[in-house]
């Protein structure tokens, strides 16, 4: 089950009975660092890599190109979908965020974010060159 696998990832990093943000932001760090180990090692051309940044900004160009990888058709009806659920606005959705939460989620995966080009807040780059 869902929750099961959750709980054993949360686990396996250490996570379990930390606040929720702080599972949340983990575990994505620890996924995308599996993914991009496991990408590291197939032939060129064999995996591809998005965001949810692009996602949001771009809903049918990056799923088309996702349909191209997977060489299936990419129907309209799909398109009508995407292009309807993913909004440019989920992406920023944290800026609403407690600015505590989001300098305690960048000092525990800070260099995760910037390694991917995210930009950190004021507060936490400031603590960062402290």
């Amino acid at each position: 089950e869902k929750r099961q696998l959750g709980r054993r990832v949360l686990k396996h990093i250490g996570m379990l009975g930390q606040p929720r943000h702080l599972q949340a932001a983990a575990s994505w760090q620890y996924q995308v660092r599996r993914f991009r180990a496991f990408a590291a090692q197939l032939p060129p051309g064999h995996a591809i890599e998005i965001t949810f940044e692009a996602l949001c900004q771009h809903p049918v160009e990056v799923t088309a190109r996702v349909a191209d990888f997977l060489q299936i058709p990419f129907a309209p009806a799909s398109r009508d979908y995407v292009s309807g659920t993913f909004k440019e606005n989920y992406v920023s959705h944290y800026l609403q965020c407690d600015p505590k939460l989001v300098a305690q989620v960048e000092e525990l995966i800070g260099p995760t974010l910037v390694e991917l080009g995210y930009p950190l807040s004021q507060e936490s780059a400031h603590a960062a060159h402290a």
